[in-house]
């Protein structure tokens, strides 16, 4: 990653890469690291960017959206929903 290359095995020339890496998770990474379980280096090479979302119990606004959104992509046609108000009661 940090040489932008790789060279394959028993190769003798060297391949030029430019490549992004998105990697998520859903366990605790700083502990994981802390304890061991997952490598310090590779820890440092991926934290560039932090993106944190919260989860569709925090946004229920957002499912109807989603929703719609999901519907017209698979169907492919476009679909209108009614509009709705207070469908989802408050968690």
């Amino acid at each position: 990653m940090e040489t932008k290359q790789v060279m394959r095995l028993g190769s003798d020339y060297v391949i030029p890469l430019d490549i992004r890496i998105i990697s998520a998770s859903n366990a605790d990474i700083i502990a994981a690291v802390q304890t061991g379980s997952f490598r310090r280096d590779l820890f440092f090479r991926i934290n560039t960017l932090r993106l944190s979302l919260p989860s569709l119990n925090d946004r229920p606004d957002d499912v109807l959206y989603l929703f719609s959104y999901f519907l017209q992509s698979f169907s492919h046609r476009q679909v209108s929903l009614p509009k709705i108000v207070n469908v989802l009661p408050p968690i």
